[in-house]
């Protein structure tokens, strides 16, 4: 198969759409490490969108790490956030949290402060809330099956988990599609070796019980293609894909999955590019996933979030930018993750920079693997953070964000007259 694919330089213009207003008392600024510095010690640098954050979870453990956080606003303004701890030695996180290792945080003061709520038997996952119930879904303890478990009281305590699909499952929070009564998703199928790993997409009829394994139908495993030895320079491994994003495309189902191709002991080194696959669904409702082709896509080297906001019309994504030039980060540059970055779209597939959304100095450090949500004019969002880690990958806390009138960054991509 030949692969014609553009690439492109991303260009993020200095932050300065939004006038600065005080946010949630209690968010900590960011300190000195947030300052501008010019060259010539006098010139000015843009700032980020956010510039403050609160956080909803540290440790102190450098052995200790979690997966991507999950976010939920419950109708009673209630916000939760999902802590899901892993460690490459499991007996540390047996040790401590035994299988319930999946913590939830809860505030009651718009972000400012969090308090733990409960804790559940999960790797990774996303909350859902759907007829007056909150559900949490995802993978098992050592990422073993697809779990659903569900809450009647706000999360403070949650039912046996169901299995819905055995095997080694990776579902971390990303992009979901609903259309009518229907859930989409997309996960990683983890059975076979880490570089022939296949994704899935699977659907839940919400007019039935989510907690009947028969409102749930699955797709087959799609392999990852490969990526082609023309993209990037020099030979790399062929790539991996991982932690597929589901978007509706003017009723075109799209599943768009993060792409890691790796040289040596470096990672990311094609930065900027993801696979994208078509999802149909038959008379049936039999799904059928199946790789389409690849495109230029700002951050795909690493995790990415796509959410629309119906508002507008736009989709919204979080993702990182890589600098080319990371020398201190683990796994090398293609994993630098201290610029997080705040895109839109019209399609999902063609992005325009809307700014830094949060930033580092240190390339130890990092802003990644985020939940975003709409909150009336504002975007929330909670992230994967390395403050004080042994590295950029490795994390030590979660923190919360609030990007006010978030619209605001946008230019409006509707053609028209002047």
């Amino acid at each position: 198969m030949r692969t014609a694919i553009m690439m492109f330089v991303v260009v993020t213009l200095a932050a300065t759409a939004v006038p600065e207003t005080s946010l949630v008392s209690g968010l900590v600024a960011q300190g000195a490490e947030m300052k501008p510095k010019g060259h010539d010690g006098r010139m000015q640098w843009g700032k980020p969108l956010c510039r403050e954050f609160a956080t909803v979870h540290k440790w102190g453990n450098r052995q200790l790490i979690s997966d991507a956080p999950a976010l939920m606003k419950l109708p009673d303004g209630t916000l939760l956030c999902s802590v899901q701890l892993w460690s490459r030695d499991d007996a540390i996180v047996q040790e401590r949290y035994g299988r319930n290792r999946c913590l939830i945080f809860a505030s009651t003061d718009e972000g400012a402060t969090w308090q733990e709520r409960s804790r559940i038997p999960f790797n990774t996952g996303k909350f859902l809330l759907h007829n007056n119930l909150l559900y949490f879904i995802g993978s098992g303890i050592k990422w073993q099956g697809l779990h659903i478990t569900s809450s009647s009281n706000h999360g403070k305590t949650w039912s046996k988990p169901v299995q819905l699909r055995d095997g080694k499952v990776y579902a971390a929070s990303t992009g979901w599609v609903f259309r009518g009564n229907t859930l989409y998703w997309a996960a990683d199928d983890m059975n076979r070796s880490v570089k022939d790993r296949g994704v899935f997409a699977f659907s839940c009829d919400l007019s039935r019980d989510p907690l009947d394994t028969a409102s749930w139908q699955f797709s087959k495993d799609e392999r990852h293609p490969g990526l082609p030895q023309s993209l990037g320079r020099g030979r790399h491994d062929g790539g991996k894909w991982l932690e597929p994003n589901v978007v509706d495309l003017d009723g075109e189902l799209l599943v768009i999955v993060r792409v890691r191709a790796s040289q040596d002991n470096v990672d990311g080194i094609v930065p900027n590019v993801a696979a994208i696959c078509d999802l149909e669904e038959t008379e049936n409702d039999e799904l059928t996933l199946k790789f389409s082709h690849y495109y230029p896509f700002p951050g795909a080297q690493n995790q990415f979030h796509i959410i629309k906001d119906e508002e507008r019309g736009l989709y919204w994504m979080t993702s990182n930018q890589v600098t080319g030039r990371a020398t201190e980060t683990y796994r090398g540059w293609g994993k630098e993750r201290r610029f997080l970055m705040l895109h839109y779209s019209r399609d999902a597939q063609n992005w325009f920079p809307a700014g830094v959304l949060a930033m580092w100095r240190k390339e130890t450090q990092a802003f990644n693997y985020c939940t975003p949500l709409i909150d009336g004019n504002d975007l929330l969002f909670v992230s994967r953070t390395s403050l004080d880690a042994a590295n950029q990958h490795d994390n030590d806390c979660i923190t919360f964000h609030r990007l006010q009138n978030f619209r605001k960054t946008a230019v409006d991509l509707q053609p028209g007259e002047d």
